[in-house]
């Protein structure tokens, strides 16, 4: 039967398309968290003052068989035109101190836009990819797009990349996993690596944790009781350190958008896993870590959300996996071995409840501190992602 791929704007048609292609293989389904994908795309995100978007359904005899998304986000090809023009010998002037750009060069930006493409499930048919990418490319020529890189489900507070290796394995909490046919089929479109994403294994048992003697620090549990009151000095660090490392996928955002971003975290927030790190009595850094509670989606089994809850509390007393989901120092000489203090009452903390592993992902490759926290943390690389890119 003939493939017809199509755009929609019918979000809840195209988050349920996952829930079609994979229902025969639960390993797959219970990560597509479709009630967070269509608070993605609701008009009330903030990211979409900045972004646009498309949606890509296929279909084949009136079943769904795949999706994709392309995003374009105006904010990080600014962001992006920035950090490469800066490195540019003459360019420096068009920088204040700050580290903010005075003026564009737009001839030369509109030769440099990227687009996403995320959201991509597809069955194990490479036609059905194809067609998507055809009529992806259609539309980004169209919008002057010259690069198109992914999967990334529109910015770093959700899914990025794909799995490379350990199929098999359950994915920690808001990490990706997709079957090994996706590599294939972005290989047979020449797309090459952008960038690769490692994510790390602790073996808690064998840690030996350091206290820290510093009387300037004080380490501070995140309760959910508190998130309204300490989020904006979380907001503070984050957009400080982001800002002046100036990561891959950062783009400058507003205390509007990023609450939008993570406040349903406060739902799964522990507080003796979520730290704040301050120095003199200034906050200075986070950490913000999750048990893995994918090990117990499979049990919550009770049609009402009453018993949907006993059933989590009692299973959650389980689960012995976390997953470091990030941390974050202030960039400062000062601050250089905060980052393994902070770390290392963590993993004290892990210890004490009986996690037996914690997991710290996502790190990218080309980040040499993370690199080497995780490494002095006794971390192992578990998983491997790729980012994959195309030129138009």
């Amino acid at each position: 039967m003939e493939i017809i791929v199509s755009l929609t704007n019918d979000v809840k048609q195209f988050v349920h398309v996952a829930e079609e292609i994979f229902k025969d293989i639960s390993s797959y389904n219970y990560y597509k968290d479709e009630e967070s994908i269509q608070k993605f795309f609701s008009s009330k995100n903030p990211f979409w003052q900045h972004a646009e978007y498309k949606l890509f359904i296929a279909m084949q005899d009136n079943q769904a068989v795949g999706r994709m998304a392309v995003i374009i986000d105006s904010a990080y090809n600014k962001e992006n035109f920035a950090k490469q023009n800066f490195l540019k010998p003459g360019n420096q002037n068009n920088w204040d101190f700050g580290g903010k750009l005075r003026k564009l060069n737009f001839a030369e930006f509109s030769n440099q836009k990227t687009a996403f493409f995320g959201f991509f499930e597809v069955e194990n048919n490479f036609v059905i990819t194809k067609l998507f990418f055809r009529e992806a490319l259609r539309y980004l020529k169209k919008k002057k797009i010259r690069k198109l890189i992914g999967p990334i489900d529109g910015n770093m507070f959700n899914n990025v990349g794909l799995l490379q290796n350990n199929f098999s394995l359950l994915p920690e909490m808001y990490m990706p996993t997709n079957p090994a046919y996706y590599l294939e089929h972005l290989e047979k479109l020449k797309m090459k690596k952008h960038i690769d994403i490692l994510a790390y294994t602790i073996y808690l048992p064998n840690y030996q944790a350091q206290q820290n003697k510093n009387p300037d620090i004080r380490i501070v549990k995140f309760n959910k009781k508190e998130f309204d009151t300490k989020i904006k000095a979380v907001f503070d660090i984050y957009s400080e350190a982001y800002g002046k490392t100036k990561h891959w996928l950062y783009y400058p955002l507003s205390f509007e958008e990023f609450y939008y971003q993570v406040k349903d975290l406060k739902e799964v927030l522990d507080g003796e896993l979520t730290l704040v790190l301050y120095y003199k009595n200034a906050p200075v850094g986070f950490v913000y870590c999750i048990p893995n509670y994918n090990l117990i989606a499979d049990k919550i089994t009770a049609k009402s959300k009453f018993f949907q809850m006993l059933q989590f509390l009692w299973y959650k007393q389980t689960i012995k996996e976390a997953r470091l989901i990030l941390i974050c120092i202030l960039p400062n000489d000062e601050h250089k071995r905060f980052g393994t203090i902070l770390a290392n009452k963590l993993l004290l903390n892990l210890k004490k409840k009986g996690f037996t592993n914690c997991e710290y992902s996502w790190v990218l490759e080309t980040n040499t501190a993370s690199r080497h926290l995780a490494e002095k943390l006794s971390g192992k690389v578990k998983n491997l992602y790729r980012v994959y890119e195309m030129n138009l």
